[in-house]
């Protein structure tokens, strides 16, 4: 597969000098005529452009779009498009432009804003210069509303006067812009039946969503068969145990009966054989109600067994196994959160109502306040200005206030009318 990197600044063909190779190699710039050059020696196979580039000259990267065509037309070979670190300004432009597939890495970021100039004119040549620049950004705005999930709001707010707009890759796939994010090792959390149990009892609240597929179900549910079977193994030994005993008891109560009904035909025979027979057949009932007693143990155990098999069973039926059933716990939690918040809510509304009617009647203190001062200002103020006039001429009255004309002018206007007349003559 072919590659050609747009890295730097995005520069007119005229930095193609021999001055700015070290630049052009070290990647800080990329004169549109070295592109169309590495373009031009591209093998005719699948070709990708990798873009890490801030930006720079429009109708640059309007003619590295329009060769780049030229070659997929020619060459009938697909093109894609990588983004790395960023594509901003007029390297986002290039990328849509192409209307190829795009990928990004997760840590990517595009830029849209609208386009600037510097124009050496009169009021009429910036003018020209402003209709240019509204053009520019026309055309992109037009692909990113027409083509992709973004609102004409938000766009129109991108290209306003110094602002400017930034897309994470995930955004930028969410809004069509991106069509694959490159090395994405976000995996869905998974968890087993073990795990769930184990977190449930443990106490511990996730505040996440998580997803488990079909093949994680399975896996819980042969987790929980698995333990129940071990269960159900084990009980069904206990009820075999249980059987072989009753059994038993059942062949030595025969035994005995068989024995008894012998004894009687021979007892009007031999005295001494009767009683015999009778000492045996004591001991064997002995016997029998020994092992009896042993089997009425063992199934009374097995009960206890079975009994005990069957509370596990119910402490396990309480732990969620499935997760649904998690999921059903989380959004009880999730409720009761919901319900503590809307009562804290309430609480804080209230206590905001009582500080507003604190502050208003603190307010209205304060305003009375100062009006009482004024009124003591103003009260106190006459006071003070009753003086007797001891002030016989102009510049008597310049000393009593501190040589202050306007003021003294205004407490003694017709001194200063007699000093101005005077003064006339």
């Amino acid at each position: 597969m072919n590659r050609i990197e747009i890295r730097g600044a995005i520069v007119p063909s005229y930095y193609d000098d021999d001055y700015f190779q070290e630049y052009i190699e070290k990647g800080i710039i990329i004169p549109e005529s070295v592109f169309r050059r590495n373009l031009a020696k591209a093998k005719k196979e699948p070709l990708e452009i990798y873009i890490n580039s801030q930006g720079g000259s429009v109708f640059s990267a309007y003619e590295m779009v329009n060769s780049t065509k030229e070659w997929v037309r020619t060459n009938n070979q697909p093109v894609t498009i990588t983004i790395g670190a960023m594509a901003a300004s007029a390297a986002s432009a290039y990328a849509l432009m192409m209307n190829a597939p795009i990928k990004a890495y997760k840590n990517s970021k595009f830029m849209f804003h609208g386009a600037t100039s510097m124009t050496w004119s009169g009021a009429g040549g910036h003018e020209d210069s402003a209709d240019l620049l509204n053009k520019i950004n026309a055309d992109i705005q037009s692909i990113l509303v027409s083509r992709f999930k973004l609102s004409p709001e938000a766009v129109a707010e991108w290209f306003s006067e110094g602002r400017m707009g930034w897309l994470t890759a995930d955004e930028a796939k969410e809004s069509g812009i991106v069509s694959g994010i490159v090395d994405d090792d976000d995996e869905t959390i998974k968890f087993t039946a073990n795990d769930i149990s184990n977190i449930s009892e443990g106490g511990i609240s996730i505040a996440a969503l998580f997803d488990i597929n079909e093949n994680n179900k399975k896996e819980n549910q042969m987790e929980i068969k698995k333990k129940k079977g071990v269960k159900d193994e084990a009980g069904n030994a206990a009820i075999q145990t249980a059987d072989v005993g009753i059994q038993s008891e059942s062949d030595n109560e025969n035994e005995t009966a068989d024995s008894d009904a012998t004894n009687e035909d021979a007892g009007s025979d031999e005295a001494g054989a009767d009683e015999n027979s009778s000492e045996e057949n004591a001991e064997t009932e002995n016997e029998d109600g020994g092992e009896a007693e042993e089997n009425d143990s063992e199934e009374s155990n097995e009960e206890n067994s079975e009994e005990s098999d069957s509370g596990e069973e119910n402490s396990e039926d309480d732990a969620p196994k499935t997760v649904e059933d998690y999921a059903g716990k989380l959004v009880a939690l999730a409720e009761k959160h919901v319900v503590e918040l809307k009562d804290r809510d309430e609480k804080i509304a209230t206590l905001n109502t009582e500080l507003n009617k604190k502050q208003s009647k603190m307010d209205k203190a304060e305003n009375s306040v100062v009006e009482l001062t004024g009124k003591l200002e103003r009260l106190v103020g006459n006071g003070l200005n009753l003086v007797v006039d001891s002030a016989t001429d102009w510049k008597s009255a310049l000393v009593q206030n501190d040589g202050d004309y306007a003021k003294a002018r205004r407490q003694y206007p017709e001194l200063y009318q007699r000093f101005m007349d005077a003064n006339k003559k």
